[in-house]
């Protein structure tokens, strides 16, 4: 049955998602940063709002999807935000990467008014958005995921359900600082190689038929050998994910000493302008430090 959606941000993953929304035949009222972004945007008869509250009004769902902390609070909390127009017995699905805290934070304010979120964040990059093929984890009550399901159908691949509000969020942190890791060593391993006389085609070949082999290390691995640094998932955003995860350590008394040397190079990348590659561009740091190019 189709579905008034209110669709905030549309950036790298959010346009493609509200894109096939769109083609489901869900009825949207859009809305991003930009005028410009949101007009471009505007496919399948969706409507462009000016601000969150004008999209958030008359929509049995409204989804976020925006960067960051700040953004999430502006998004919501702002004077044009949804919490001003979001109405009794509706859904905001909270899709962004944010904190834990302000994820519970605007669950509370939604109860006020007697609508419900879930939270939702998502896994796939760019590709698994535009293929409607993510990964959505939930957070959230059961039921009301139940209803969000034909709403989630066009845009994911798998859904899965991980315990309350806040839990999700978690989750997707957690698997954001395997995912940096992985990337980063996959670097370190490559530049090994050919310092010591060895090319990346080999070595990749090798670790796809072993134990260690997995789709990120095959995907990355490609893009590396490739000097390939298309956005996928931008940088800046995983330096992001990784200051969270921090900070929820730190608010949990969790100790990650790999996680925190790895963010500190996701740092380093971002501020030597790297933030608008894929996340993939660490590697240059190591490249760097060993004075050799993967790839060549």
């Amino acid at each position: 049955m189709p579905e008034t959606i209110g669709f905030v941000g549309l950036g790298l993953m959010g346009r493609p998602m509200a894109r096939n929304l769109a083609r489901a035949g869900h009825r949207l009222r859009i809305c991003s940063r930009s005028r410009r972004s949101a007009e471009a945007a505007a496919v399948e008869g969706a409507k462009v709002c000016d601000t969150p509250a004008e999209a958030a009004e008359g929509a049995s769902f409204i989804i976020t999807m925006v960067g960051d902390v700040p953004d999430l609070q502006q998004v919501l909390w702002g004077k044009d935000g949804v919490l001003k127009s979001i109405a009794s017995g509706s859904v905001l699905l909270q899709m962004s990467t944010v904190a834990p805290g302000q994820v519970r934070q605007a669950a509370e304010e939604c109860a006020r008014r007697g609508a419900e979120l879930l939270d939702a964040p998502v896994t796939g990059g760019r590709i698994g958005a535009e293929e409607g093929r993510l990964t959505v984890m939930v957070g959230g009550d059961a039921g009301t995921l139940d209803r969000a399901r034909p709403v989630l159908a066009p845009l994911a691949r798998t859904i899965i359900h991980v315990g309350g509000i806040g839990a999700a969020t978690v989750v997707k942190l957690a698997i954001n600082v395997i995912q940096a890791g992985m990337v980063e060593l996959l670097g370190e391993a490559l530049v090994l190689a050919r310092r010591s006389g060895v090319r990346p085609e080999p070595l990749l070949s090798v670790l796809e038929a072993s134990a260690g082999g997995s789709p990120l290390l095959k995907l990355k691995g490609a893009a590396l050998a490739a000097a390939d640094y298309e956005p996928q998932f931008a940088l800046k955003w995983m330096d992001k994910d990784l200051r969270l995860a921090g900070e929820e350590a730190k608010a949990t008394g969790a100790a990650l000493p790999v996680a925190t040397a790895v963010a500190a190079f996701y740092s380093a990348a971002r501020s030597r302008g790297h933030g608008e590659e894929d996340y993939a561009a660490v590697v240059r740091l190591i490249e760097d430090l060993n004075d050799v190019k993967i790839k060549g």
